[in-house]
C-alpha cells in the first residue's frame, strides 16, 4: 500500500472550498479531485502491507477500535511530528481511505462545512491538538499510539477496552485532558479504569467522567510527569475503590433496600387476600 501526502496549496483549496464541495464527499469515488487538481497527492517515502479498515453499522464502537489497532500497527513507523502532518492524514483520507470514509460515514454525511473540516482535514492546522483526534484516520493513530503499552507483550492494545462502551463519546471526553500527552500518565489513569470495568462488568459514563475529573484535580496538585506510571496507577486506584466502587457498593443497598420494601408489601397484601 502506498501512503500519500495531499499538496499543500490543494489541502488549502480544498479546505476554504469545503461548503461548495459537500456534494462531491458523497461521490463514490475520488475521480472528482483527480479531475479538478493535476497531481494533488505525493507519495510517502515508503510502502506498507496492504491493510484495510472496517465499519460495522450494527457496531462502530466494535471496529473503530479495531480500526486503532490496525492503522497503529502498520504505521508505528510514524513520528509523533510526522502524524501531526495534516497534508498526511489529508492524503489519506482523500485517496487509500475514500471508499472507507464515505462508508463509515454514511449514516452521517457531510451537511456542514464543519463536517468535512473535522474528518477530512485538521480544523485550526496541525498545531491544533484536538484536530488530531476529530479527524477519522489520525484519530486512529493517535488514540493507539497514547495507549500502546510495551509492557503487554501479548496485546500491547488491551487498554482500548476501557473506551468500549461509547468509543467515540469516552474518547472525546479523555483526550480534552491536557495530562493524556504523556503517555505514562494515560496508562496510569487507564489500567485502573480497566480492572474496575472488568471486575464490575462495565464502566458507566458517569463514572469514566468523575476519573477523569479526578485525575485533571490531581493533576493541579501534582506535577504528574514527574509521577511514575505506579504512582499514578495507585493514586487513581485508590479513588476508584473509596469513591467510585462505594458508590456502587451505595447504589445496590439502595436497590436491595427497594427490592426487599417491594417483597414486604407484596406479602402483606397476599396475606391480606388471603
Amino acid at each position: 500500500m502506498k501512503l500519500y501526502y495531499m499538496r499543500q496549496e490543494i489541502l488549502e483549496d480544498l479546505k476554504n472550498n469545503a461548503a461548495n464541495n459537500i456534494h462531491e464527499y458523497r461521490e463514490e469515488s475520488n475521480q472528482w479531485i483527480m479531475e479538478k487538481y493535476e497531481n494533488p497527492f505525493l507519495e510517502y517515502k515508503r510502502t506498507v502491507e496492504d491493510f484495510e479498515l472496517l465499519f460495522d453499522p450494527k457496531n462502530v464502537s466494535v471496529s473503530d477500535m479495531e480500526n486503532v489497532k490496525t492503522l497503529h500497527s502498520n504505521l508505528r513507523f510514524l513520528t509523533r511530528t510526522e502524524a501531526a502532518d495534516e497534508r498526511l492524514w489529508a492524503g489519506m483520507s482523500h485517496s487509500v481511505f475514500w471508499d472507507f470514509m464515505r462508508e463509515r460515514w454514511s449514516n452521517r454525511s457531510a451537511k456542514e462545512e464543519k463536517d468535512i473540516g473535522n474528518r477530512y482535514f485538521l480544523t485550526g492546522g496541525s498545531s491544533n491538538r484536538r484536530a488530531l483526534f476529530m479527524n477519522t484516520i489520525s484519530r486512529y493513530w493517535w488514540i493507539g499510539e497514547l495507549i500502546y503499552d510495551e509492557d503487554n507483550s501479548k496485546d500491547p492494545y488491551y487498554l482500548i477496552e476501557v473506551f468500549s462502551d461509547n468509543f467515540i463519546t469516552y474518547v472525546h471526553t479523555f483526550l480534552s485532558s491536557s495530562f493524556t500527552s504523556n503517555t505514562n500518565i494515560v496508562k496510569g489513569v487507564l489500567r485502573p479504569m480497566l480492572k474496575y470495568k472488568e471486575v464490575n462488568g462495565g464502566l458507566s459514563r458517569e463514572d469514566f467522567q468523575a476519573i477523569v475529573r479526578y485525575a485533571n484535580l490531581i493533576g493541579g496538585s501534582y506535577l504528574l510527569d514527574y509521577l511514575s506510571t505506579e504512582e499514578i496507577e495507585e493514586k487513581i486506584s485508590s479513588y476508584i475503590d473509596n469513591t467510585i466502587s462505594q458508590n456502587l457498593e451505595d447504589k445496590e443497598t439502595r436497590v436491595n433496600q427497594a427490592e426487599d420494601k417491594q417483597e414486604q408489601v407484596r406479602e402483606k397484601r397476599e396475606y391480606s387476600a388471603s
